[in-house]
């Protein structure tokens, strides 16, 4: 799961909750307002993780916290 910290739809209780849902679900946040994590969002980070994921299934570590653009 990817959400942005600051994001009110969904915020970030619902990703949290989302991902305790799903046993091998792993969250990492941006610290940002940003909606569109996936080509949209001012950091690249986020797509990348996602990117890496789709082609991989590697995940970022558990927590892992995308700095602020």
């Amino acid at each position: 799961m990817v959400n942005a910290q600051h994001d009110l739809a969904p915020p970030l209780p619902g990703a949290e909750r989302m991902t305790r849902d799903f046993p091998h679900a792993r969250l990492a946040t941006l610290d940002a307002v940003d909606h569109w994590l996936y080509r949209k969002c001012q950091s690249p980070l986020p797509a990348r993780a996602i990117d890496t994921y789709l082609r991989t299934l590697k995940t970022p570590p558990d927590g892992t916290v995308f700095p602020r653009p």
